[in-house]
């Protein structure tokens, strides 16, 4: 286990501001609220590091390879849970969701996965875990749990992702996600301006 402080505090001059943190180049952030999972594209090489912000909150983590096969072996470790949450939050996921559609459409098999859980035994808040991918992958990473019960304290809380690429390009682009549908209309916003439109249920 890693204790690696990646995103660290801005600072202009003696103005310190920890709310507006900065990354590495190279290095993206994604957070995942508890209960909830993210799919996530990596690349050979490329260094995961995820983090349990608050403690106490297990974590299943899934890969599958361009083909829709699942093998955590692919990020270097031998699963140790058959993915009983992952399995959990995509049958809660509406089939309209981003989540679900994009497993459909990368024809991963969940009736096969397997996965790494983390963070099982009395994790503190901080705690990081790191793993390197072999190949082109696509990454699940869940903070796994039930809705919070009246009677206890056990709230599903927030996991952070860091990907540290291996390779940066120069002049490198984010991309936009692909649409979840075909536009029926495309807007262009002048900066100073603005523009309403009517969204119609569903």
């Amino acid at each position: 286990m890693s204790d690696t402080t990646l995103a660290r505090p801005l600072t202009l001059g003696r103005i310190f501001t920890p709310a507006i943190q900065l990354l590495p180049k190279g290095t993206e952030r994604y957070p995942i609220e508890g209960g909830n999972a993210r799919l996530i594209e990596v690349f050979a090489g490329d260094e995961i590091t995820v983090e349990d912000r608050e403690g106490l909150q297990p974590c299943e983590i899934a890969a599958f390879d361009r083909n829709g096969k699942f093998d955590i072996g692919i990020l270097g470790f031998e699963h140790n849970c058959q993915a009983e949450g992952i399995r959990q939050i995509f049958q809660k996921q509406s089939r309209q969701s981003t989540f679900v559609r994009v497993l459909q459409k990368l024809d991963a098999d969940l009736n096969n996965v397997t996965a790494l859980r983390i963070f099982t035994e009395q994790s503190l808040a901080g705690s990081q875990e790191t793993l390197i991918a072999s190949c082109e992958a696509t990454v699940i990473v869940a903070a796994v749990g039930e809705d919070m019960s009246v009677h206890e304290q056990n709230v599903p809380t927030e996991i952070v992702v860091y990907i540290k690429r291996s390779e940066i390009p120069e002049n490198a682009l984010l991309n936009p996600p692909d649409p979840l549908a075909d536009p029926l209309e495309d807007f262009n916003i002048q900066p100073g301006h603005a523009q309403a439109y009517i969204v119609k249920e569903g």
